[in-house]
C-alpha cells in the first residue's frame, strides 16, 4: 500500500502523481499530470482527487486556474481566459454565487 512521500508512473513511464499518499490513495499536497493533455495540478488532493486549493498548469506551463477554499467552506476559482481573469465563486454545493470578468490590460 502506498503511504508517505512518493511517485506514481504511467505504463510508458511518464510521470503521473509524485507527492503524498494515504492508504493508498492521493491524499496531502502534490503534483498531478493528466495524461490526456499533460496539464498539471499543484496542490491539495483528497480521496484520489484535487481539493480545495491548487494551480492547474497547461503542458506549456500556462497557469489555467487557482483554486482556494474560504473559511465558510465556499470556494472561489480564478481562470486566466486570453486578455480576461474570471473569478467565480462557488457554494459548497458547487452552485455559482458571483462571477466577475476583468481585462488584463488593467493590471
Amino acid at each position: 500500500k502506498r503511504d508517505g512521500l512518493g511517485a506514481y508512473y504511467y505504463k510508458d513511464g511518464e510521470l503521473c502523481y509524485y507527492g503524498e499518499w494515504k492508504n493508498n490513495k492521493r491524499d496531502g499536497f502534490g503534483i498531478g499530470i493528466s495524461s490526456v493533455d499533460k496539464s498539471a495540478h499543484i496542490g491539495r488532493f483528497v480521496n484520489n482527487k484535487p481539493d480545495s486549493y491548487g494551480v492547474r498548469v497547461d503542458r506549456d506551463g500556462e497557469v489555467r486556474f487557482v483554486k482556494k477554499a474560504l473559511s465558510d467552506g465556499n470556494y472561489v476559482i480564478v481562470r486566466f481566459d486570453n486578455d480576461r481573469i474570471i473569478i467565480t465563486k462557488y457554494s459548497k454545493n458547487g452552485d455559482i454565487i458571483s462571477e466577475n470578468t476583468t481585462n488584463m490590460m488593467y493590471f
